[in-house]
């Protein structure tokens, strides 16, 4: 990418919002990295550039570099302390229930009451690890995954056979979590505690009685390692990779417990009160953004295409159309497939597809392509030809984390491009980032207008002119659109004049 397009996309991305840098500063930034190669001399444009990047392309660039010493000693001093807080609360915690001073197991073996413990925080790390995991994977197919995690494809299949089956899932959860947040409160809670525990040293005065009310008989510091333990790890682990957490043996179990305690009825005060409050009262619906509509279709499709780079150039009647992919898998893929619609039918014409794999693990992988014949076509109305090939793994399926780079070149003659001529994009994947590029080789530039159509799906249009940016092998028309949407066509005419 060259200095005009990033700068392009930094003014014209969608979510963008304005910096307390001005954009003055930001640029010259880019300038000096991107076309004289050199650390600017602005830190702290350069700082504002690093996030507007990571915020624009979605990249995960650390800012540590840009801490003053200040902020770095209040970071290193931040974490010490958090620390050792962690290390008090365990040791307050674990003492407690070792000596026999808490509630809930009171008079019974110190073993039996750590066993108790470990026993409930493990079952609260499953069950709330688990709703982070349904709802991840409530909407994708895990057909491709049967065989490899046959628990999660089980578990999976049970609470999403409908909408309503999660909905009383996660009601039922609900219910098992606060049955087990009560008893884990209980069992971490010390009223008696008078001295620190494995010693024989009283508390300090100075802590009576606001420490031993607010961490010690209410119970506050088991409250701390119940959430470190038992809710934020296990949800941020499933968030990471839900598959997995999906696999553990028990999570059925837990799964038919939920769903058993919503038909109990336990559930049925909160339904009642709910739909009392709503009566009458419903919401506007509000139409979903496009890089939420973005999302929601990465979900179900299990892959997406970072970036859609399609260049378009016109060389006397020759034409070659290049269309450059980076799709991410986020689950196993049997096969990618692309296809190019051109429009009416050139005298000559070549095709020259590639694809490249970069594994999750940092190796490059063989795939095979296979291309399938060019037929006559009609697209709206319009007569052209068809062009379509599939990529797959030499051995077994795209696995994720895998990036697929797929490149098709199409090059033909007897086109010419001084006439209205047209060439349309199929956004036929989820997608982050289009862009079409238009390069007139022999034609007048300042007599060149192209405008670009996108239609949706559902039958909306909208129109936008192509803007002219500078390159090393001279200016070219540019278009960028973040988030496009499935299956919308994007259709290029322009009209030029010979040189």
């Amino acid at each position: 990418m060259n200095y005009d397009e990033i700068e392009y996309f930094l003014l014209h991305h969608e979510s963008r919002k304005p910096a307390k840098v001005p954009q003055e500063r930001i640029l010259g930034a880019l300038r000096e990295v991107v076309q004289e190669q050199k650390v600017p001399s602005d830190a702290q444009a350069f700082r504002a550039l690093v996030l507007e990047l990571r915020g624009v392309f979605h990249l995960d660039i650390t800012t540590d570099a840009f801490r003053s010493g200040v902020a770095t000693f209040a970071w290193w001093l931040k974490n010490a302390l958090v620390f050792l807080f962690v290390v008090f609360c365990s040791y307050v915690v674990l003492g407690g229930v070792s000596t026999g001073q808490d509630v809930l197991m009171h008079g019974f073996p110190a073993w039996a009451s750590l066993a108790v413990l470990v026993c409930l925080l493990i079952t609260l790390a499953v069950v709330e690890g688990l709703e982070v995991s349904v709802l991840s994977l409530q909407l994708r197919r895990l057909d491709a995954v049967r065989t490899k995690f046959p628990r999660a494809y089980s578990t999976h299949a049970e609470v999403t056979a409908s909408g309503k089956t999660v909905a009383r899932f996660l009601s039922g959860r609900q219910v098992f979590v606060i049955m087990l947040v009560f008893l884990i409160a209980q069992l971490t809670s010390f009223p008696e505690m008078t001295m620190w525990p494995f010693t024989s040293i009283p508390l300090p005065d100075w802590m009576s009685p606001w420490f031993q009310l607010i961490f010690l008989k209410w119970g506050l510091l088991g409250a701390f390692v119940a959430v470190w333990i038992g809710q934020l790890a296990p949800k941020l682990i499933a968030n990471d990779d839900s598959i997995k957490f999906l696999n553990v043996w028990n999570m059925k179990v837990i799964t038919k417990l939920a769903l058993f305690t919503d038909a109990l009825g336990l559930t049925l005060p909160s339904s009642w009160i709910s739909k009392s409050l709503l009566r009458g009262h419903t919401s506007r619906e509000f139409p979903y953004t496009q890089e939420e509509e973005y999302r929601t279709k990465v979900t179900s499709f299990g892959y997406d295409t970072s970036r859609y780079h399609e260049s378009i150039e016109f060389d006397g009647d020759r034409f070659k159309a290049t269309s450059k992919k980076s799709t991410l898998m986020g689950e196993p893929i049997p096969a990618f497939y692309d296809a190019k619609f051109l429009e009416g039918k050139p005298r000559a014409f070549k095709d020259k597809p590639s694809a490249t794999l970069l594994r999750a693990d940092g190796k490059i992988d063989g795939v095979r392509i296979t291309t399938h014949n060019v037929t006559p076509a009609t697209s709206d109305g319009i007569e052209g030809t068809e062009y379509y090939f599939e990529v797959q793994r030499n051995h077994g399926n795209f696995e994720p984390g895998d990036i697929l780079f797929t490149s098709m070149e199409i090059s033909s003659s007897g086109y010419e491009a001084e006439r209205h001529s047209a060439y349309k994009i199929e956004v036929i994947s989820p997608t982050r980032l289009l862009e079409v590029k238009v390069k007139l080789k022999g034609y007048y530039l300042s007599s060149a207008r192209a405008i670009i159509t996108a239609r949706a799906s559902r039958g909306s249009e909208q129109r936008e002119e192509l803007s002219v940016i500078e390159e090393p092998s001279g200016p070219a028309l540019y278009y960028v659109k973040w988030f496009p949407e499935l299956y919308s066509t994007h259709e290029v005419r322009w009209v030029c004049d010979r040189a």
